[in-house]
């Protein structure tokens, strides 16, 4: 069942006066309509949600409609974790070994004890600036260099070319540069083509025999820098019907509708298991949990609201793919939304997931 804005308010107008049960599909949709007409949180473009498999919900602002694609900003870090668990199941990569980074086997540095799995948490202790932090000029921070200025036409070796601030394993710091970091050692292991055009080509080729293809997805396009390297950490394209099809797999925990399984539980787990240390409790493995944060870290999703098995793909500006699985449900938000007004989004979206908790 989908409804449409105008549906919405046909129905917030015909039940004003009879309760509807939360759960049922009428349900659903009086909790999006209230979230969609909670106030201060920017633009909502897209609002999608899922129960049991099935679109209950989506809604298209004006302007916007439902084959349009969004740009993933962070939430492609999580499809980055899932590719890198796809070759760790094949026995093509040991997480918790040295990680594949060749300029890192000719130091003694302490990068040479970076593991994947470090990456993975980012806890790798690399220097890195993500915004415009501690005073600092955006136009210098990191994250902004790799995308758009003089470090985009090859992320990996400035990101790789790094010093340590912290040693490997003892910090977490939220890190776009950890994200291309994988994405060169996944483009590492499904080609030897150092040409950029023929790296390109391989990734296309591979995600779509490998995640695209199997789960029904047809509108997901990555960006690649001048190198040939897809940008794991924040641009890939997808409409958010297809979004919320990347969630739907999170919550079958790595297998298609259909049953087919594309990904191992153990690396789902992987994906959910917090990263160990003690300035992090609430990111895992390029995903984020729905806990408490640690001192120092804002909240991110609605702890202790929504279920203590939810989490998120986030990304910048309030891109968000919710899985919340008490509720069999994934809801999807994409827009723009000041850091001042997320607080507000992840208000309106518990209050799509809390009512429909199970007991």
């Amino acid at each position: 069942m989908r409804w449409t804005a105008s549906a919405l308010l046909a129905l917030a107008l015909a039940t004003a006066v009879a309760p509807l049960d939360a759960r049922a599909p009428e349900g659903v949709a009086r909790l999006a309509e209230a979230a969609l007409s909670s106030p201060g949180q920017g633009e909502t473009r897209v609002l999608l949600v899922a129960q049991n498999g099935e679109i209950r919900v989506q809604h298209s602002a004006a302007g916007y409609r439902d084959d349009m694609r969004f740009v993933s900003w962070s939430v492609a870090k999580t499809i980055t974790a899932m590719a890198l668990g796809m070759l760790v199941d094949e026995g093509r990569l040991d997480i918790d070994a040295p990680a594949p980074v060749s300029a890192w086997r000719r130091v003694s540095d302490g990068r040479d004890r970076i593991t994947t799995r470090h990456l993975l948490n980012m806890t790798s202790g690399l220097k890195h600036q993500e915004g415009g932090e501690r005073g600092q000029p955006i136009e210098r921070a990191d994250t902004v260099r790799i995308l758009f200025t003089d470090a985009a036409q090859n992320a990996a070796a400035y990101a790789i070319a790094q010093p340590l601030a912290y040693p490997a394993g003892t910090h977490w710091q939220y890190s776009t540069a950890s994200s291309h970091i994988l994405a060169e050692i996944i483009t590492n292991l499904i080609t030897s083509e150092t040409a950029p055009d023929k790296r390109r080509a391989a990734a296309v080729g591979w995600f779509k025999a490998r995640l695209w293809e199997p789960l029904g997805i047809t509108s997901a396009e990555w960006d690649f820098d001048s190198a040939g390297l897809f940008l794991g950490g924040s641009m890939l394209h997808m409409t958010a019907h297809d979004y919320a099809q990347l969630g739907q797999f999170m919550l079958d925990r790595g297998q298609t509708r259909a049953g087919r399984r594309l990904i191992s539980e153990r690396w789902i787990d992987v994906m959910l298991t917090k990263a160990p240390v003690a300035n992090n409790n609430h990111y895992a493995g390029h995903l984020w949990l729905n806990t408490g944060p640690a001192a120092g870290q804002p909240p991110v999703l609605f702890h202790p609201k929504g279920g203590a098995r939810t989490f998120a793909m986030i990304g910048h500006l309030g891109q968000y793919v919710v899985v919340a699985p008490e509720a069999q449900m994934v809801v999807v938000r994409l827009g723009k939304s000041a850091t001042t007004e997320r607080a507000a989004v992840r208000e309106a979206l518990a209050g799509i997931i809390d009512p429909l908790l199970s007991p």
